[in-house]
């Protein structure tokens, strides 16, 4: 048998090119395969809108399915055959029957056509179903008559009346059996029964909506159908968010489902919500939307805050204006961009996972070190680990080393929840986050505390939802140290003897407005040592002034 296939299928590829052009010219419409089906195809992607078609769980690409090949000379004298060999030699139509829209006890007739497609009259047999629902008639000529001869010309068709008894309306499935002189082939026959049906859009558009702000709407789906419809809905992009959990709507129901699109650039944005029923069935529908930059902007670019004394703080207000038809959300950040702060979260981790490391080789260092040994040891446990030539981890190492590990997972998820909000030892601005209602303003304070005298500057951003770009703030502000003078800056002492003893009096007061400490500082020079101060130090509160005591003594002759 499979070496009559082989000779069959040589055979059939010499003879096909040359009788191609024949046989196509001369098909029939309704055999094209280009003719609307009246069925529901899994293969082909599908829009909500078709599903007013039955559908069948089957590809009609595989269709007519040849299931057993006959040996030719056991049927007839004709053996060559101009049809390829992985095509039967007469063409069914319709290939897959379908049935819908029946009721019980009410019989349905439904023709089924077969055409020879060989160039030689050949033979057609239907097996009789071995089914109380379907039925076949004898074979018959197109206008209904009973067929006088067994063969059927080249390119005529002969016609079966195929008889569907229900009992009830449900799904009913059957494969029709059809034998020719060189082969045997299927043709399904389903029968659908009650089925659900959603009013489902076939494009949902969401218009134009402000970049990185979820923008909601709201589909009404009802299901008009005669059955309970099962289904889960899956977004093709990020942009569009749909519910994840399954959603049941029984017959004559409606539901409403909530859709969320969030743009992240100012161009039109296109997907598909894939709409999967229990049934492994699929249908798509189209989303689409547009995205803007709201008009939100800072009452200023730049701030100056006034000098501030070490630990006292000085503040100035600023105010974001939403002049857009949206409510806003906003957060101060310490980066430019997403990129900056994934690319400071990579640098993060990899800091964290180095400390992680190094903890551990210390741990394994004091395992190793007998830091853990104590008289109440698993000898069997440290036997085994030293037969597999593993480290053997005491019971109070064990207990460090889960410490450490929860340490660090800690750590690792802290990070990853981080917004990467705006933080700085200096300037603070309040309130960090919050939402700025439309056509409204939001005021913002900063404030700014120097920790030493310096003229200290910093960039913030506020990321918006609504803008695609985060708007740049330039903090400046300067510190202002203690502010003390002496009563006088030089001190003339004159010609003096060596061993001569000489005092002075110097006051210091703090004209500043925060405490100021003072302390001298030992001086190098020939005669630097020869000084002696009293007190060396001290604290003054505002406006405070103390005496400090000079004595000189010299042991050396010179001048300074």
């Amino acid at each position: 048998a499979f070496q009559y296939f082989l000779n069959m299928s040589k055979l059939a590829g010499k003879t096909a090119s040359g009788s191609n052009s024949t046989m196509k010219s001369s098909t029939y419409k309704k055999y094209s395969k280009s003719l609307p089906q009246n069925w529901l195809d899994p293969s082909s992607k599908l829009k909500p809108s078709d599903f007013s078609k039955p559908s069948i769980d089957i590809f009609a690409d595989d269709y007519p399915m040849i299931i057993e090949f006959n040996n030719m000379q056991d049927n007839t004298s004709q053996i060559h055959s101009t049809v390829d060999i992985n095509q039967p030699l007469f063409q069914p139509s319709p290939k897959i029957v379908v049935f819908d829209d029946y009721l019980p006890f009410v019989p349905v007739d439904r023709k089924i056509f077969f055409r020879n497609n060989d160039a030689v009259a050949r033979r057609i047999k239907v097996v009789k179903p071995d089914s109380p629902f379907f039925d076949i008639s004898a074979p018959k000529t197109l206008n209904g008559e009973a067929l006088k001869q067994s063969k059927i010309a080249s390119g005529m068709e002969v016609c079966f009346i195929l008889t569907f008894k229900p009992q009830e309306v449900r799904d009913y499935t059957w494969d029709l059996v059809c034998s020719t002189e060189r082969e045997k082939f299927i043709v399904p026959i389903r029968a659908v029964g009650m089925r659900p049906l959603l009013t489902f859009p076939d494009e949902i558009e969401f218009g134009i909506c402000p970049i990185n702000s979820p923008t909601k709407k709201m589909v009404m789906v009802q299901n008009i159908g005669t059955s309970a419809a099962k289904f889960t809905l899956k977004s093709s992009t990020t942009e569009f968010v749909c519910p994840e959990q399954e959603i049941t709507i029984e017959p004559g129901a409606s539901q409403s489902l909530e859709l969320f699109f969030t743009p992240v650039t100012v161009n039109t944005t296109y997907g598909e919500c894939e709409v999967e029923f229990s049934k492994f069935l699929k249908c798509y529908v189209s989303l689409s939307g547009i995205g803007k930059n709201v008009e939100v902007s800072l009452s200023t670019p730049s701030l100056t805050l006034e000098p501030s004394y070490i630990s006292l703080m000085s503040q100035k207000t600023l105010k974001i204006r939403n002049l857009s038809e949206e409510p806003i959300t906003y957060m101060w950040k310490s980066f430019a961009n997403d990129t900056e702060e994934e690319s400071e979260r990579r640098r993060l981790l990899s800091e964290i996972n180095r400390m992680d490391d190094i903890e551990r080789q210390l741990l394994r260092q004091r395992i190793m070190d007998g830091y853990y040994n104590s008289l109440d040891e698993n000898e069997e446990e440290m036997q085994l680990a030293a037969e597999a030539n593993e480290l053997y981890i005491p019971m109070a190492a064990k207990a460090d080393q889960a410490a450490l590990i929860r340490k660090y997972r800690n750590l690792r998820r802290a990070l990853e929840k981080d917004s990467m909000q705006f933080v700085d030892d200096i300037f603070e601005i309040s309130p960090i986050e919050g939402q700025v209602w439309a056509h409204s303003e939001m005021e913002i304070v900063v404030c700014f505390r120097p920790d030493t005298a310096a003229q200290y500057n910093c960039l913030s951003y506020l990321a918006i939802s609504g803008r695609h770009e985060r708007l740049p703030l330039q903090l400046t502000g300067q510190g202002i140290g203690p502010h003390a003078s002496l009563s006088f800056d030089i001190l003339d002492i004159g010609d003096v003897f060596i061993n001569d003893e000489h005092t002075y009096e110097l006051s210091i007061r703090n004209k500043g407005d925060i405490p100021a400490q003072w302390t001298f500082m030992s001086s190098l020079t020939r005669f630097g040592n020869k000084f002696k101060f009293s007190p060396t130090d001290g604290y003054l509160l505002p406006n405070q002034s103390q005496t400090i005591s000079i004595r000189f003594e010299s042991d050396v002759p010179g001048e300074f």
